[in-house]
């Protein structure tokens, strides 16, 4: 449970920083989110309550760490209702070229 915790406070802290790839910065977000939702899946399997991190929480994250100059990038991921992760790397690599 602890261990939990500080990794959604690694991965809810996350910058991304403009001379890293957002690709890598991408990797590392999916990289947390997968070593969380193993141990979230442990939790279940014993009898606990599950909190998963999906698309969303993933979505949040990137789009929290953007500098200002994505704001118009952040803006269309955040008016899309189906927005997915991968869709929205896309448009943020989209920006960065």
């Amino acid at each position: 449970s602890a261990n939990d915790i500080q990794l959604r406070r690694q991965l809810y802290t996350m910058k991304w920083s403009s001379g890293t790839s957002i690709d890598i910065f991408a990797n590392k977000i999916q990289a947390l989110t997968n070593r969380i939702n193993t141990a979230e899946k442990s939790r279940v399997m014993k009898g606990g309550q599950s909190s998963f991190i999906g698309d969303r929480d993933m979505i949040a994250v990137l789009v929290l760490s953007l500098p200002n100059e994505y704001d118009t990038v952040v803006t269309l991921i955040e008016r899309e209702s189906d927005m997915t992760f991968e869709k929205a790397m896309e448009m943020v690599r989209a920006r960065e070229q």
